[in-house]
């Protein structure tokens, strides 16, 4: 019995030992296997995609929008803007512009989308110290339907961005009419999107951040005189109170802003597969970020934006309070017509390219004026039944339609014999002296025929900067 005992227990700590021997040779082959460190590199823009990011592309270029009953509506001081869109619908065509289940092949490396608004209106309105409108005034434009297409080209399959973007709008008929009323409050809605496009809106205004500084170092200069006075309280009140300019939180809060968009934006290539950072740039020297700054700047897509108009009008009203019969009923306003504008043809058209080039041609065939009757000088017309309707137009430049054709669409995505309509890859001059020779005063008259504009602005860096800008205003009357 002894002897069985022994030979267990020498079995036991037998079996311990080697438990302990594989032990610590496992933990040392854990402590001596060292992590490897990944090279992180930037991925390629146009490298092939793979299956998951393709199958992603393909279903986002082919996805339709639907939007029913859209109501915006913007609200400055006294002033009240509402935009009201019956429906809304964007889809993919193919090359006739017609609904169709398109991919970017090599043979057609063109993506089309066609957006169709129904049913605008939009009212400008004017709201009292309450914030309640009193009085509603006539829509500035009432249920006005028109269609933008779309045009992307692709230099390759592999390309996230396209190389030129071409968003086109055709309008058949805009109705305008403004009042007394509303006309201050357009220009000073005019007013507001200028300033927004130079970055004025976040600024103070003149005189605002003068007085809070000047406040601020008032409020300050009193405590640290307090603190004085009360000795040892100066350096108590020091610690717990720290200046803060106002620049600080106009700053604190743009990079609260700043925030909130990265982060919804951070969601982005999540979805679409785009793996371009920003921050990877961080660690480069000044002449690898120089030539990621250059090749960037030669990636500026090309962009036409244009807007076209078969006839527009545009009616300038009067406005006066009517009061009913009942003495507590409330009263009402009456808008009387007193001019019309009637223009054919317009154009407005802007090609740039990043922040080098810029031009914008604005254009129309033709444009009349009439007064309407019972209003300045007309009342004799309205007596006399012998006078025809063309005696109450007082202005007249261009031509018709219908004589000049359809030259104001010429080159847009609505035009048959545009490149883009033919399966031909649009040329675009991008040079100022090729712009100057291209685009003269003869053949801006040519294709319209009663206003033509060009304003030109490019920028050259020869070891300096050069601006040239040109403006062709031409106006011919008849």
């Amino acid at each position: 019995m002894n002897g069985l005992g022994q030979g267990k227990v020498k079995d036991d700590h037998e079996s311990c030992g080697s438990s302990s021997t594989t032990r610590s040779t496992t933990e040392s082959t854990k402590t001596s296997v060292k992590p490897r460190r990944i090279q992180q590199t930037t991925p390629d823009p146009d490298l092939p995609p793979g299956y998951v990011q393709s199958l992603i592309w393909r279903v986002v270029n082919n996805v339709n929008i639907v939007i029913n009953n859209l109501i915006l509506k913007y609200v400055e001081d006294d002033i009240v803007l509402s935009v009201n869109i019956t429906s809304a619908e964007c889809y993919t065509v193919d090359e006739f512009w017609d609904r169709a289940f398109m991919d970017i092949s090599v043979t057609d490396m063109v993506l089309r989308k066609v957006i169709n608004f129904s049913d605008c209106t939009v009212c400008l309105d004017k709201r009292n110290a309450s914030g309640k409108i009193e009085f509603y005034q006539d829509p500035l434009l009432y249920k006005c339907s028109f269609r933008t297409r779309l045009h992307f080209t692709y230099d390759n399959l592999n390309s996230k961005m396209p190389s030129i973007i071409k968003i086109h709008t055709l309008v058949e008929s805009l109705k305008l009419s403004i009042t007394d009323q509303q006309l201050p409050m357009f220009i000073r809605i005019m007013q507001l999107g200028i300033a927004l496009y130079y970055g004025e809106i976040g600024s103070f205004k003149d005189g605002e951040s003068e007085d809070l500084v000047c406040h601020t170092k008032d409020v300050l200069g009193n405590i640290s005189a307090i603190t004085k006075e009360n000795g040892g309280l100066e350096d108590e009140i020091g610690h717990d109170m720290q200046y803060v300019s106002p620049e600080s939180h106009v700053q604190q809060d743009d990079d609260q802003q700043q925030g909130w968009v990265s982060w919804a934006w951070s969601f982005v290539p999540a979805i679409v597969g785009n793996d371009d950072e920003e921050g990877d740039s961080a660690g480069m020297d000044d002449e690898t970020a120089m030539n990621q700054q250059k090749s960037q700047t030669v990636k500026d897509p090309v962009v036409s934006i244009g807007f076209y108009c078969t006839k527009a009008t545009i009616t300038f009203k009067l406005t006066e309070m009517q009061a009913e019969s009942s003495y507590y009923s409330p009263q009402k306003v009456k808008s009387k017509e007193i001019i019309r504008w009637e223009q054919e043809g317009t154009t407005v058209e802007v090609l740039m390219r990043g922040g080098p080039f810029f031009d914008c041609q604005i254009g129309f065939v033709g444009c009349q004026a009439l007064c309407l009757k019972g209003i300045m000088g007309i009342k004799d017309f309205e007596e006399n039944m012998n006078r025809t309707d063309a005696e109450a137009y007082f202005f007249s430049c261009g031509e018709n339609l219908s004589t000049k054709g359809m030259t104001y669409l010429t080159n847009s995505l609505f035009d048959y014999r545009s490149p883009e309509n033919n399966g031909v890859r649009a040329d675009f001059i991008l040079d100022a002296a090729a712009h100057k020779e291209m685009y003269t005063e003869i053949a801006g008259m040519q294709r319209f025929g009663a206003f033509y504009m060009d304003y030109l602005y490019t920028m050259e860096s020869t070891g300096g900067k050069v601006v040239c800008a040109l403006f062709y205003p031409v106006i011919q009357t008849s």
